[in-house]
């Protein structure tokens, strides 16, 4: 022993009663962890997965496009979806359960948020009809009508012949006719249908003038956004868990049938919009997930993984903090991907175009607020 080494002055006693703790306390803390082993092992999967290989997911954008957006409100929390009226006022929902309309002036600059009406519930999806009828998919409430003066009338719910679970997203044509996306036969939004990959999704159609509800698409992958093409021949629905888009046709030879328009998209699409010039916008709500492209793979292991506490599960599926809106053509390619990889702008939900500007709706766990950025040299 070097002279210079202090020497221990701890009770030998002690010494040993301290070792006999420590190893007591990683007997316990490996029967803690073994036991947790053996019940995931036991505990039926609440799932029965089904195995698929998306294709590699497309290289991310270093566009900045939407880098330091305009704020047009912080008094909304997470618009989902954003619709305008024939006046050029902006409306839009949060969690809350009211939807907003937003003001501008003559130089297109916001001037004040109001509330406009209150649903109670979770108002997802607007869309305006001819009539001004403001059509509402309430995610708790099902398919809703607002007058103008903002009173809200149910048209078709859970308990409805149709039984509509889980309201998302609408549109209205020229005539009228309502076409409302009924996302899934699950309680909420969750990561372990994603593991699933199970189809539990459907598109409706619901006439205003007869008041009845048909059902034109089942065995949808989480439907989400719905849109029309510029002539109205068909429907464009978002299929978020599978990464595409698939057509409707309305009109023509193949009415009734449908196809996929867009495939292996960069993330988890959400909405879909309309633009002028025949393309479309769709809000990606966060990039692929590459753990979970991998799972898909192996279904004994994703069955394993929904045993976890949901809690956790939803923790892989946090939107990236990073703006990314696709641009796609009237043939369904890409034209354009814009991004914001500062994340000003994130968990994208929507992106509407109206007067050289686009418009940005979020979703809880996304920024919160409306913004837009813009899309040519504003004179």
């Amino acid at each position: 022993m070097n002279a210079n080494t202090p020497q221990s002055t701890e009770n030998p006693m002690r010494r040993r009663r301290r070792g006999r703790i420590a190893r007591r306390v990683g007997v316990i803390a490996a029967a803690v962890v073994a036991a947790a082993v053996i019940a995931v092992a036991i505990v039926p999967s609440p799932i029965d997965a089904v195995a698929w290989a998306p294709a590699p997911a497309p290289a991310p954008s270093d566009d900045r496009s939407l880098s330091n957006p305009d704020t047009v409100t912080d008094a909304v929390a997470h618009a989902e979806f954003l619709a305008f009226d024939a006046e050029g006022q902006l409306y839009s929902g949060d969690e809350t359960g009211s939807i907003f309309r937003t003001t501008f002036d003559q130089d297109d600059k916001p001037i004040a948020t109001t509330t406009f009406a209150t649903t109670e519930g979770r108002p997802n999806g607007l869309a305006f009809a001819p009539d001004g009828t403001l059509y509402v998919a309430d995610i708790e409430k099902g398919l809703l009508a607002v007058d103008p003066e903002g009173n809200v009338t149910t048209l078709v719910d859970r308990d409805s012949p149709a039984k509509l679970l889980q309201a998302n997203e609408v549109v209205v044509t020229a005539e009228g006719q309502v076409y409302v996306t009924d996302t899934t036969t699950y309680p909420s939004v969750s990561l372990v249908e994603v593991l699933e990959h199970r189809p539990h999704g459907r598109l409706l159609h619901y006439d205003p003038d007869t008041g009845t509800t048909e059902v034109l698409m089942t065995d949808l992958y989480f439907a989400n956004g719905v849109t029309l093409s510029p002539n109205e021949d068909s429907l464009l629905v978002v299929e978020t868990y599978s990464y595409d888009v698939l057509r409707y046709w309305l009109s023509g030879p193949r009415a009734g049938q449908q196809e996929v328009f867009a495939e292996n998209l960069v993330g988890f699409a959400d909405n879909i919009t309309t633009n002028a010039d025949g393309t479309y916008y769709l809000g990606m709500f966060t990039e692929r997930v590459p753990l979970v492209d991998t799972l898909h793979t192996t279904p004994w292991l994703k069955n394993t993984m929904a045993k976890i506490p949901e809690s956790v599960l939803n923790g892989m599926s946090a939107p990236t903090a990073a703006g990314v809106v696709v641009q796609l053509g009237a043939d369904g390619s890409v034209v354009r991907t814009l991004a914001d990889p500062a994340g000003d702008t994130f968990g994208v939900t929507t992106a509407v175009e109206r007067d050289g500007w686009l418009y940005l709706g979020t979703a809880p766990g996304g920024s919160a607020g409306i913004h837009r950025v813009a899309l040519a040299a504003k004179e």
